[in-house]
């Protein structure tokens, strides 16, 4: 409970951040960081969590058991979770490639078609995983209160975490080869990228080196705490500098974006 309760704080203070940043959303440098995709970040971090401290038996639902593992580890913590993160930052990368390579932006109909083929490549795997038999995906087993994964369902889980992770790194890896990031934007999706790898690595090499993991509160604590952290600081990554900017150096910080930029007043 005591993780739950620290966490939930982080998350709230963080709430902050993110309201200071769409009161804010007409500032240039914040701007250009398309507030909204940064809340549906923060959004998606918070389902993440959600997912993990249940999946991870720190909290115990009260909805039915044998769906409660398909909803939570499928659905919360991987595809409105992780993945919807991770898919955020490939979102961003490709709009930073036509704005920078092209010297264009995406129209309203191709962010909308872009983001939902994303989308789209979340939500379809989560739909037949979701109809698929729990002996062949997760199910829940009552006795020892856990959700029991199917060897091959695990390893496809990792793959395809680790798919996502190498989509939003190669976006940033391309930004920084094929384009000139005015703001060196691309060095912010590779650190985000990065770090949700290292996470990544973390929970990895725990799911398999010691599979009885879910027995010690330590280690569930740990990876929970791991992927929170990674989430956070992937988007502090991305926001901090333009956000600590506009509170404390609002117009000089501005001045010197619009030069960097080369935007004339």
């Amino acid at each position: 409970m005591a993780t739950i309760i620290v966490w939930a704080t982080v998350y709230g203070i963080q709430m902050l951040a993110v309201l200071y940043m769409l009161y804010n959303h007409r500032y240039r440098p914040i701007r250009s960081h398309q507030p909204l995709l940064m809340l549906l970040m923060y959004i998606a971090s918070v389902l993440w969590f959600v997912g993990d401290v249940t999946s991870n038996e720190l909290v115990h639902l009260s909805s039915s058991p044998l769906n409660k593992c398909v909803f939570i580890v499928v659905w919360l913590r991987s595809t409105l979770g992780q993945t919807l993160f991770t898919g955020i930052l490939v979102f961003r990368s490709i709009t930073l490639y036509v704005k920078y390579k092209w010297n264009r932006k995406l129209s309203t109909a191709m962010n909308l078609a872009v983001g939902g083929l994303l989308m789209a490549s979340n939500v379809v795997p989560a739909i037949i995983i979701t109809a698929m038999p729990t002996t062949k995906t997760i199910k829940y087993v009552p006795q020892v209160q856990v959700c029991d994964f199917n060897l091959q369902f695990k390893l496809a889980m990792v793959v395809l975490g680790w798919v996502a992770i190498g989509n939003a790194l190669g976006g940033g890896i391309i930004l920084a080869v094929f384009t000139r990031c005015a703001h060196k934007e691309h060095r912010g999706v590779i650190a985000a990228s990065s770090i949700l790898a290292a996470a990544s690595i973390l929970h990895t090499t725990v799911f398999y080196l010691k599979p009885q993991y879910a027995a010690s509160l330590a280690w569930r604590v740990g990876i929970v705490s791991a992927d929170q952290v990674a989430a956070l600081a992937a988007w502090w990554v991305l926001m901090g500098r333009s956000l600590f900017n506009c509170m404390f150096r609002r117009q000089l910080y501005l001045t010197k974006w619009r030069t960097e930029a080369k935007i004339k007043h």
